[in-house]
């Protein structure tokens, strides 16, 4: 009886704090990626779990009782000397019990310590709740942010592009503007060479009329 006593007192609570330390610091197996992502973050996971363990054995410090910690020194000691786990925590219960320290006594130590981890894991909860919220936060600020510049942007773009269209307007404006002119430019140079073409044949007509009657004044025999 003593035996199956000994056994329950100093198997469940190890597997009850593996538990609860993988809930905390893991996801569930069914939520991780594929086989070829865990294999490929197993040393990042290691190294997390060993600093978690680290420090969760350190603000459980204050909460191991005598019959714990005679416990777990007791279990290390006859790790050598009795390989096999039952019969070395019932082997290291026994030497509590010569020392007056009952496994009910250890029970409850080892209790209050599941207690005090458990507190742990609901302040790393909230730790991690807040941090995602922050984290959620800022996603949405950014989004915000980048949504607020893309529109400005956007604004700007429009505008830039309806003043490029009016001046493409005035370029078009002004070529048509110079066509015309061309055009009228050309049609009073025709005339005015119209003009001057008759000018022209005036001017010799008259000249010629003139220097006529010119000679004949100064000849009158040779009229």
């Amino acid at each position: 009886m003593s035996g199956n006593t000994d056994n329950r007192s100093t198997t469940r609570p190890p597997n009850r704090f593996l538990a609860t330390l993988r809930d905390v610091l893991f996801e569930p197996a069914a939520e991780r990626g594929s086989p070829a992502s865990v294999l490929a973050d197993a040393s990042g996971d290691e190294r997390a779990m060993e600093q978690a363990l680290a420090a969760l054995r350190q603000s459980l410090e204050p909460d191991i009782g005598a019959c714990a910690r005679e416990y777990e020194l007791q279990v290390e000691a006859l790790s050598d000397a009795l390989p096999d786990a039952t019969l070395r925590r019932r082997a290291a219960l026994r030497v509590l019990s010569l020392k007056g320290m009952t496994p009910e006594a250890l029970a409850l130590e080892l209790e209050r310590v599941l207690g005090a981890l458990s507190a742990q894991a609901e302040a790393f909860a909230n730790k991690v709740a807040a941090r995602a919220a922050a984290l959620e936060l800022r996603r949405g600020e950014s989004t915000a942010a980048c949504q607020r510049e893309v529109a400005e942007a956007e604004q700007r773009i429009a505008q830039l592009e309806a003043a490029l269209a009016s001046e493409h307007t005035k370029i078009t404006e002004a070529g048509a503007t110079r066509e015309r002119i061309f055009a009228e430019c050309d049609a009073d140079a025709a005339e005015l060479a119209e003009k001057q073409r008759g000018f022209e044949r005036a001017f010799a007509a008259l000249r010629h009329q003139y220097e006529t009657s010119k000679r004949e004044l100064a000849s009158p025999e040779s009229s």
